[in-house]
């Protein structure tokens, strides 16, 4: 027996679809959500980058560690070029 209405609808059929789609945004939220966060690659921060660690240091010590860098070969003329011109601008 089907639970009628004066306007003749099943009034649990509304009730409950209505219910379904608030059950699965909580489900999402509490399982999906943590999940999401904890599992996701973590942003790189400036200081991460490569002429960017050799902060806190003086502008002297800075060009030296990257003249370094050049000469051993791990940054190109053009990098060396770029990162001399943002420490003494």
């Amino acid at each position: 027996m089907v639970a009628v209405t004066q306007s003749g609808r099943d009034w649990r059929r509304k009730t409950v679809g209505s219910f379904s789609i608030w059950h699965w945004i909580v489900v999402f939220l509490i399982l999906f959500l943590p999940l999401y966060l904890l599992f996701r690659k973590p942003r790189r921060k400036a200081s991460q980058d490569g002429a960017a660690q050799i902060g806190g240091l003086s502008n002297v010590e800075k060009l030296e560690k990257l003249a370094k860098l050049k000469a051993d070969g791990e940054i190109t003329a053009a990098e060396y070029d770029v990162e001399k011109r943002r420490i003494l601008g």
